[in-house]
């Protein structure tokens, strides 16, 4: 299986307030950090529901109770 992912999105800007200090941009580059693992997580957990949904139903039918033919 492969699964490519776009290495070239980039974050967002950082939210900081007025006065801003040291651990203010540091707790906002770990916030945007987390939310897109976060994200990276989603996407590849539905990339391989969405191969074993294709490529082996039989596995869900063994793991999930789903039978074969409604998981195509």
């Amino acid at each position: 299986m492969v699964y490519p992912e776009a290495v070239d999105e980039l974050p967002g800007p950082l939210t900081l307030p007025a006065n801003f200090t040291a651990e203010d941009v540091s707790a906002a580059i770990t916030a945007q950090a987390e939310e897109r693992h976060r994200l990276l997580l989603d996407r590849v957990d539905a990339a391989f529901r969405r191969h074993y949904r294709i490529e082996h139903p039989e596995a869900l039918e063994e793991i999930h109770g789903t039978p074969a033919q409604a998981a195509r």
